[in-house]
């Protein structure tokens, strides 16, 4: 968790985002902060893309020390649209890391293909 809170030191983040980061690391302002939480949550959000079934592509880390595979398992399950989750061997974006400086990779070849079939009617 303090890997995160370090990569963000130097991001534009909010006065009260830096706040809530300052309160986890200190054990302080539990409640406030998993209000903070739930109102950035994908799962406080799922009846809303449950209508109009908005198609939603998953890519998560088996291994992810941050966001625990079970919350992601937690709003897919929650969704009744079209929906795919890949669950990949690695951390945190790592398995997907190189496709984000154009190499190949099969995981965000996946979400093109899929998402293009998805959203455009057409097979990529």
């Amino acid at each position: 968790m303090q890997g995160l809170f370090n990569a963000a030191k130097n991001a534009r983040l909010s006065e009260r985002t830096r706040q809530v980061f300052d309160d986890v690391l200190a054990g302080r302002n539990i409640p406030e902060t998993l209000e903070w939480a739930r109102e950035r949550s994908p799962y406080t959000y799922a009846d809303r893309l449950n209508s109009p079934a908005v198609p939603v592509h998953f890519a998560h880390a088996w291994h992810e020390t941050l966001f625990p595979a079970n919350q992601t398992l937690k709003v897919f399950n929650a969704l009744t649209g079209p929906k795919r989750v890949i669950l990949s061997i690695g951390d945190h974006s790592g398995p997907e890391s190189p496709g984000t400086i154009g190499l190949p990779n099969r995981i965000r070849e996946g979400a093109h293909r899929w998402l293009a079939q998805h959203l455009n009617g057409r097979q990529k």
